[in-house]
């Protein structure tokens, strides 16, 4: 007898696969420990100059495709693309050229913005959380040392092999790369940050509120120039098409190279035109100068921003005063300051236009100095905002004396209403910053327990490791010290009410 079954008697074959239970396991979950900050010069130096080091790095690749490009494009021998590059590498660190005994020293601020923001965002990745003041101390030097060392290298090695390219002027070279670092330092610190040191050594921070009143007032300015530059090419059109025409050859290749650095230079022309509003003037060499009050032109190197300049100055012009003294009324307003933030304020104004000044003007070949006079655009920056924030803050206090005192208030004062915000770091005292907090570890033990099953074995696993989570966070609490919350903000000094 067949014992085989019949085809139509087998049994069919599954064609899916049931997945397999996974066996659970009695292992309980440990919580993450977060990793303690370096308390050595040495681990503080391992931990933060790499990180900043790869936006340097960044820097140097952007530059290295920029010159092999430039290398390809013109056929040129391979020895210029080192040259490149490092004429590349100073530019977009503020240090002037010279080639052939003509100095360049007004060079676009685009690469230089972009680099500061490069740096800036470095900066913040490191400081995110918590840090120390000394942690602080030690970005601040790398910050500074790595772009300054790398930028003296290549002036040193420009003067060797740059051709008819000379070595920059050494003070030049240190006091540019210095302030973008600076700048890129106090923009990646964050206000927050800055607002806990601040109370932490029993600065005013009605102080840095000024400084960010003075940054709003620059802003403001600044976009309000750009609409003004744009009236100008529309009013000067037939000027900027006669410049253009006095080139003998100009191709679709030269248009697009004009509308590049014209775009380069657009940073350049903001700040002339912000030193112009508030009253001061734009200098061409010992001769020109452009201001609301005159004009005196010289000949001028054929560039569309410069067929921006009007021959003469319309009558019509001084009334463009209104502008900053409106913004800075706007600006005041808003703030509510008292006088320590309204002397803040006019210095940070006056601090943050005369080093935009100094970085968008330099030496331009034979002309000599070209650009804003930085001093008289800062002192001026200075009394518009600096003047009326304090013909504000008096206002403010004369009404508030001589207002009438009702059972509740109307109106919140500046020590009732702060602005809440998501903290960005914390300022920790002393050399480490502590492993763990208990709010933390509250947390943590939430999300365990909401993954954990409901099942005996798991449950009982569950409780064995909060006991032991709960243990090592007495313990932390005990051996960590005291932690500055730049949210614990007391109540401003003087009554002046955040806006930012």
């Amino acid at each position: 007898m067949n014992k085989r079954a019949k085809p139509d008697q087998r049994p069919r074959r599954r064609t899916e696969r049931t997945p397999r239970t996974r066996l659970k396991t009695n292992t309980p979950v440990r919580p993450q420990v977060p990793t303690p900050r370096p308390a050595t010069p040495g681990a503080r130096l391992r931990r933060f100059a790499p990180t900043f080091s790869i936006a340097p790095a960044l820097v140097l690749v952007l530059v290295s495709i920029i010159s092999l490009a430039a290398v390809v494009l013109m056929s040129a021998p391979p020895v210029y693309f080192i040259r490149i590059l490092l004429v590349g590498w100073l530019v977009s660190h503020g240090a002037p050229m010279t080639y052939e005994g003509v100095t360049l020293g007004v060079l676009p601020l685009v690469p230089i913005i972009l680099v500061i923001a490069m740096y800036a965002r470095r900066v913040r990745s490191i400081v995110r959380g918590k840090v120390t003041v000394i942690d602080l101390a030690y970005v601040a030097a790398i910050a500074i040392a790595i772009p300054l060392v790398l930028t003296m290298i290549a002036g040193l090695v420009l003067g060797q092999v740059g051709g008819h390219f000379q070595a920059p002027p050494f003070g030049s070279l240190v006091g540019r790369s210095l302030i973008i670092s600076l700048v890129a330092f106090v923009i990646g610190v964050g206000s927050q940050l800055w607002d806990a040191v601040a109370r932490k050594y029993d600065v005013p921070v009605d102080l840095l509120d000024g400084f960010r009143d003075g940054r709003r007032f620059l802003l403001l300015l600044s976009g309000l120039s750009l609409l003004l530059l744009g009236v100008l090419a529309i009013l000067r059109y037939p000027d900027i098409s006669a410049m253009l025409g006095s080139y003998p050859l100009l191709d679709k290749s030269g248009v697009t190279g004009l509308v590049a650095l014209t775009l380069l230079y657009l940073p350049n022309a903001i700040i002339a035109m912000i030193a112009v509003l508030l009253g001061g003037d734009f200098t061409v060499g010992a001769q020109g100068s452009a201001g609301l009050f005159d004009v005196v032109l010289v000949p001028l190197p054929p560039l569309p921003l410069f067929a921006l300049i009007p021959p003469v100055a319309s009558r019509y012009a001084p009334v463009l005063l209104a502008v900053p003294a409106i913004v800075a009324l706007v600006v005041a307003l808003k703030a509510r300051p008292n006088p320590l933030r309204a002397l803040g304020a006019g210095l940070g104004a006056a601090t943050m236009t005369i080093l935009s000044a100094y970085l968008g003007a330099g030496v331009l070949g034979w002309y000599g100095y070209v650009g804003p006079t930085g001093w008289i655009a800062a002192g001026l920056a200075l009394l518009w905002l600096g003047g009326l924030s304090l013909a504000v803050a008096g206002a403010w206090a004369l009404a508030r004396r001589f207002a009438p005192v009702s059972g509740q208030d109307q109106s919140l004062s500046s020590e009732d209403v702060e602005s809440v915000e998501e903290p960005e770091g914390e300022i920790v005292e002393g050399d480490e910053a502590p492993e763990a907090e208990s709010a933390d570890s509250a947390e943590s033990v939430e999300s365990v327990e909401s993954a954990v099953e409901t099942d005996a074995e798991t449950a009982q696993n569950t409780e064995d490791a909060e006991g032991a989570e709960d243990a090592e966070d007495i313990e932390d609490d005990k051996d960590s010290e005291e932690t500055v919350d730049p949210e614990e903000n007391d109540a401003p000094q003087g009554g002046s009410t955040r806006t930012d």
